[in-house]
């Protein structure tokens, strides 16, 4: 389903408030930038990381266009991985998020639209971060930070929220997330 084309102002908007609140939940605990080159100005990087943020949102809109139910989603963040690799990332990382950051945004990208109706199917997974993983068991280190999270672990801590809930891993972290806030 995703965002109609062309987009109209209200639609516009919420896009941009949705990338950007997803690109934040993604990003503030992550330390995903690089610093910023000497040779630089401060606005020149600040435009650069504008860059990247739109191609996040542009390979984001992409995944919820071909979204397909019986694709496998950690496929489907493994591309994303691959995807929004960039010169701004940190150099130790080979300037790639790790497969925690980007679970997060595809799974909180695709958590919006969902709650906005913009996207018909159940997300298949959940965002994984801290809190829900203290949710799960109480022990959020079992899987390491999740913002480090590789794809293995990822996947043990799907399988053991799955194993230990009775309806969909979205529609219980929506539920989660709303009693806690």
């Amino acid at each position: 389903m995703g965002w109609s084309k062309p987009l109209d102002e209200k639609e516009s908007f919420l896009r941009r408030e949705i990338l950007s609140s997803t690109i934040n939940g993604a990003f503030q605990h992550a330390g995903v930038y690089e610093e910023k080159p000497d040779r630089l100005r401060k606005s020149e990087w600040e435009e650069q990381k504008k860059d990247f943020r739109k191609k996040i949102g542009k390979y984001l809109d992409e995944v919820v266009e071909e979204y397909n139910p019986d694709k496998n989603h950690y496929e489907r963040i493994r591309m994303f991985v691959k995807t929004i690799k960039d010169p701004l990332l940190k150099k130790d990382k080979n300037n790639e998020v790790s497969f925690g950051v980007a679970q997060k945004l595809v799974n909180l990208y695709l958590k919006y639209l969902w709650c906005l109706a913009k996207f018909n199917d159940i997300p298949p997974h959940c965002p994984i971060d801290a809190g829900i993983l203290k949710k799960k068991n109480g022990d959020a280190e079992e899987f390491g930070p999740w913002t480090k999270m590789d794809e293995e672990k990822y996947r043990g801590a799907i399988e053991k929220i799955k194993r230990t809930r009775s309806v969909n891993l979205a529609v219980w972290e929506l539920e989660v997330w709303n009693k806690e806030n």
